[in-house]
């Protein structure tokens, strides 16, 4: 038992022998063993309502938070009228000193060569800098690369870096970029793995690492501890009547002296091993990759397509062999979204978009633990579809003490724009 309810049914044995006020005594028991039961619960709180003309609607991709406990994000429309559904917003949430958030709009997107469809999330130099990018609009129509740079008296400058011409280039990028030590941008169009390199003076170098088939909608790409680069693709791959574009596959590229090497890891089938992988993939101090499928595992399960998995791939010999951690069944989730995160006990935690509660359907935060008859699932919030929002899409962050953030893309407020919340497991 719990100190704290060891604590609460002493006191109440002892005050339910002294007191003459017996129902009296018996009322704050109620109320004490109420609070002992939910002491060991998860916290979880809205900490801001999205406003679809001030920061957009939809938030689809993960939060950022830098050292100083701000978070940044990104919505895919909204903010800007333009748009013929408004074209999505950059945005900055600071902790304020009462116990609130102060929002700041960082940019609204006119759809311009500004671009618009904010699908993916902000990445931060050690400057200060965000970088993200824009899957439409832009010089050429295709999408851009672009930068927000905090101004030295306060605000922040929009900027372009590369506008991407939908030719060999490819075009539309929906999963924003990654940075590594030396300040180059990684991310992928919708044919290529890009890279976006500073030039001394001035400007940016764009070079393609890898070009895709058509159709194989790269996902987010990741790094390992050598530099490598891995990502995964929603389509390619081995197809099936659920597939037909191919159901996905999980890719490495290494930096050789003058080109990268491609080499795919695992090709899904669709079935029991799930099917379209759409998050970015992580890895842990092993090497062992990590991802979500929006389908597969449990095949009779969600219209007999799967409800989607949590999956592991190892390496051994260089050959790459696929584990199903968890098969969603739609009780418990349904299409996983999003990067998955690991605690320091080695738990996953993340969302999915669907579930069958409540008459909503409306989404859930979920946490896997090892053990050793595998991982065991615990569903830490079922969204109820109104003030706390529905349909989480875009994975959690940590805090650094053991809570997380994240988003909905929907509910809220009255203009149901969308949530951020705060979860402690």
């Amino acid at each position: 038992m719990s100190p704290m309810k060891t604590l609460a049914l002493s006191w109440c044995a002892t005050r339910l022998i002294l007191s003459r006020v017996v129902s009296l005594a018996l009322v704050l028991c109620a109320i004490l063993a109420i609070f002992a039961i939910n002491a060991g619960a998860e916290t979880f709180k809205i900490i801001y309502r999205l406003t679809y003309s001030v920061e957009g609607n939809s938030p689809t991709s993960p939060l950022l938070r830098d050292s100083a406990g701000n978070l940044y994000g990104t919505t895919e429309d909204g903010a800007n009228p333009t748009c013929a559904d408004g074209c999505g917003a950059a945005f900055e949430l600071s902790p304020t000193s009462q116990g609130g958030w102060k929002n700041t709009v960082l940019h609204k997107f006119t759809g311009g060569d500004d671009g618009n469809d904010i699908y993916g999330g902000l990445a931060m130099d050690s400057a200060g800098n965000l970088y993200g990018t824009a899957a439409n609009g832009g010089k050429y129509g295709q999408g851009n690369v672009f930068e927000i740079s905090p101004l030295p008296n306060g605000g922040w400058k929009f900027a372009v870096l590369y506008p991407f011409q939908g030719l060999s280039d490819g075009g539309n990028p929906t999963h924003g970029v990654i940075l590594d030590a030396s300040g180059n941008l990684y991310g992928v169009s919708n044919t290529t793995v890009f890279e976006l390199s500073p030039v001394a003076g001035g400007g940016w170098k764009h070079s393609v690492l890898h070009h895709f088939a058509q159709d194989q909608e790269p996902a987010g790409v990741t790094f390992d501890a050598s530099g490598n680069i891995f990502g995964a693709t929603s389509a390619g791959g081995i197809s099936n009547p659920n597939c037909f574009n191919g159901c996905g596959t999980v890719y490495e590229l290494t930096k050789g002296t003058t080109y990268w090497k491609y080499k795919s890891l695992y090709s899904f089938t669709g079935g029991a091993d799930g099917g379209v992988p759409t998050g970015q993939v992580i890895l842990d101090a092993l090497g062992n990759i990590y991802g979500i499928t929006n389908l597969g595992g449990n095949v009779n399960d969600c219209s007999n397509t799967g409800c989607g998995t949590v999956f592991e791939l190892t390496s051994s010999g260089g050959v790459w062999s696929e584990s199903v951690l968890f098969a969603f069944n739609y009780t418990d989730g349904s299409q996983p979204n999003g990067p998955l995160v690991f605690d320091a006990s080695g738990n996953l935690y993340g969302t999915a978009h669907f579930d069958n509660a409540n008459n909503c359907g409306c989404g859930v935060v979920y946490e896997l633990s090892p053990g050793s008859g595998g991982w065991t699932q615990t569903v830490l919030h079922t969204f109820k579809g109104g003030a706390d929002g529905k349909f989480p899409g875009a994975g959690l962050i940590p805090d650094g003490s053991g809570s997380y953030y994240g988003t909905t893309q929907s509910g809220g407020n009255t203009t149901q724009a969308g949530t951020i919340f705060f979860l402690t497991p």
